[in-house]
């Protein structure tokens, strides 16, 4: 976007975001602004507009504002403010995806127990889904763990097995 000026304040991200209302990449700079600005409250802001204004056909870009919502919350939240953010992107976007999304979160900024705690969720709740217990497996063995690793190999090849 050649001659295009950087936005720099709130009144040139609201002109931006206007112009490009489907735009996840518009919106998450405009958080980054505030987050910037340790206006945390003004960025969750921008995240419910982004929203509420990103048609909900467009999928993969309100997927991308939820996932850096969550970033948000885990990063400058509480585990309520995540777990909220948490909850009702699930209710809006595929349940499956917000999860691994959350997972991954977690496992990059080293919460490993919140991350087990997700995984253990995660293959109750979606049992039938071998992507799940494949990444449970390699979460297990990304932390050394691979005895308990083989476990939920096992645990999945007899769910099969019994499904089966």
């Amino acid at each position: 976007m050649a001659g295009v000026l950087e936005p720099k304040t709130p009144m040139d991200f609201d002109r931006l975001v206007l112009q490009t209302p489907n735009s996840s990449y518009a919106w998450i700079r405009y958080m980054a602004y505030y987050l910037q600005l340790t206006q945390l409250d003004k960025a969750r802001s921008v995240a419910k507009r982004a929203l509420d204004a990103i048609n909900f056909r467009e999928e993969k870009e309100r997927m991308n504002v939820w996932v850096a919502l969550l970033n948000l919350e885990n990063t400058f939240g509480n585990q309520v403010s995540l777990n909220n953010a948490f909850t009702e992107a699930c209710r809006q976007m595929d349940p499956e995806q917000m999860h691994f999304h959350l997972a991954a979160i977690y496992e990059r900024t080293h919460k490993h127990a919140e991350a087990e705690e997700l995984f253990q969720a995660m293959v109750k709740k979606f049992n039938k889904e071998p992507r799940v217990w494949l990444r449970y497996c390699e979460f297990k063995f990304k932390r050394g763990r691979s005895r308990e690793a083989r476990q939920v190999q096992r645990a999945e090849a007899l769910r099969e097995l019994l499904a089966g």
